[in-house]
C-alpha cells in the first residue's frame, strides 16, 4: 500500500510538473495571440487609411472627370457656333464670288 501511495505520489508531481510545462506553453501562446491581434489591429488601421485615400483620390478623379466633361460640353457647343460662322462665311464668299465674276464679265464684255 505504501509502494503505491509513493507511485502515485511520483505521478502526481510527473503531472503537477506537465501542468507547469503546459502553463508555460499557454502563457506563451496568450503572448502571441495578443501580438499577432495588435499586429491585425495595426493592419486594420493601416488598410482603413488607405481605403479611405483611395476613396478620395476616386472623388477627386471623378470630380475632374465631371469638370473636363461640361468643359467638352461646352467646346462642342463653341465649334457647332464656329462651324455656323464658317458655313455663313462660306455661303457669302460664295455669294461674292458670283457677282465678282458677273462684274468681271460685265467689263470684259
Amino acid at each position: 500500500m505504501r509502494r503505491r501511495q509513493e507511485a502515485m505520489q511520483l505521478d502526481v508531481s510527473e503531472i503537477k510538473g506537465d501542468m507547469g510545462v503546459v502553463k508555460v506553453d499557454l502563457a506563451s501562446m496568450q503572448r502571441r495571440i495578443t501580438e499577432v491581434r495588435v499586429d491585425l489591429t495595426g493592419v486594420q488601421k493601416e488598410m482603413n487609411e488607405r481605403f479611405t485615400a483611395v476613396d478620395a483620390e476616386i472623388s477627386a478623379v471623378r470630380s475632374d472627370v465631371s469638370d473636363l466633361g461640361a468643359k467638352v460640353s461646352t467646346l462642342d457647343s463653341k465649334v457647332s457656333a464656329l462651324d455656323s460662322k464658317v458655313s455663313t462665311l462660306d455661303s457669302k464668299v460664295s455669294t461674292l464670288d458670283s457677282k465678282l465674276d458677273r462684274v468681271l464679265d460685265k467689263i470684259g464684255a
